[in-house]
């Protein structure tokens, strides 16, 4: 809200704090509860009317005055974020499902882990192998991995875990 009605632009991101800041400390009515009030209707004014994605602008009682409205509604210049990564496609999950394998079943070969992970994450099944050995959660023998201090003992818990 403050960032398009103070400062013009369409969002935040691209305006330095301290504008933000000294924009909210000048709006600001005194302290108490009036303060309280501001700030709460400010929230609400982000939330329902200034919204990041459909401003509706028609509907803003700050209009008048709205220094992004002035400018001609100008458009972000902040480069659109990155999507966030679903958590299925994380290393963490990769891992999750290898010692959930392991849990199940002892001693696998490295291309049976790799075989039961999705195929996205089939190509890093050595460095999750490798990550998980450092951390002293798996263990290797001849060739096969097995959750530490279970090797051979079919136990369904890790000491680490």
């Amino acid at each position: 809200v403050l960032a398009r009605a103070v400062a013009g632009v369409a969002e935040a991101k691209g305006t330095a704090a301290r504008t933000i800041d000294e924009a909210a400390r000048a709006l600001l009515p005194g302290a108490g509860k009036a303060a309280r009030h501001h700030n709460l209707a400010l929230m609400d004014l982000g939330a329902t009317i200034c919204t990041a994605r459909a401003p509706r602008c028609v509907d803003c009682p700050l209009r008048r005055d709205c220094a992004w409205t002035a400018a001609g509604y100008p458009p972000s210049t902040v480069p659109p974020g990155r999507r966030a990564q679903r958590f299925e496609e994380t290393a963490r999950f990769a891992r999750g499902r290898i010692i959930d394998a392991l849990r199940k079943e002892d001693g696998l070969s490295r291309s049976v882990i790799a075989h039961r992970l999705h195929e996205r994450h089939q190509a890093g099944v050595d460095g999750y192998l490798e990550a998980l050995l450092g951390e002293g959660l798996v263990e290797v023998a001849d060739g096969l991995w097995s959750l530490a201090g279970t090797q051979g003992s079919r136990s369904m818990a890790s000491p680490k875990l």
